[in-house]
């Protein structure tokens, strides 16, 4: 089974301090993820409206780079 991540699950991983952690806790078997369209959107527009911090973006690009190897 596949998992299907909203845009709080990609919240609490931009901003968690312990990065593989939350990663291995939420997807311990490494499965595939999706994300849907309008999840990346939204994200992206709560970056931008919140002026994140290099730190943050730097996060969730990581994510979306494991997403699609």
């Amino acid at each position: 089974m596949h998992l299907l991540f909203d845009t709080n699950i990609l919240l609490a991983i931009v901003r968690s301090k312990n990065y593989a952690g939350i990663i291995n806790f939420l997807n311990p078997e490494n499965k595939l993820v999706y994300v849907s369209v309008a999840c990346e959107a939204e994200i992206k527009s709560i970056a931008r409206r919140s002026n994140w911090g290099q730190g943050r973006i730097e996060k969730l690009d990581n994510f979306w780079m494991l997403q699609l190897l």
